[in-house]
């Protein structure tokens, strides 16, 4: 998480404007979870570490460039309503952290 996230993300929760929760949820890594493994089952060929590295870095600098991760078509919602469910009906409360991007 970028510093502003964590900047932002404190905000929220501080003002109470997140309401009552008892866990939170990646939504990112849990909608990108397999997602590799699609993609290269369908062929798309995955960026080497270094260039990855660099993309994050890239990312990390200007936070609201669009979504460059040749993963992104693989990133599945319905893992993340999932989660939510199975939290729920275990009787947490869960905050999804999502950025804007993947809504």
């Amino acid at each position: 998480v970028s510093p502003m996230t964590s900047q932002r993300l404190e905000a929220v929760l501080r003002s109470g404007a997140a309401g009552s929760f008892s866990c939170l949820v990646d939504g990112a890594n849990v909608g990108y979870r397999g997602a590799v493994f699609r993609g290269l089952s369908k062929g798309i060929k995955a960026p080497s570490k270094l260039d990855a590295a660099e993309e994050q870095e890239e990312h990390d600098a200007e936070e609201s460039r669009p979504e460059a991760n040749v993963f992104a078509a693989f990133f599945r919602h319905d893992q993340i309503s999932a989660a939510i469910s199975s939290l729920e009906a275990a009787g947490e409360v869960p905050l999804v952290i999502l950025p804007e991007r993947y809504v």
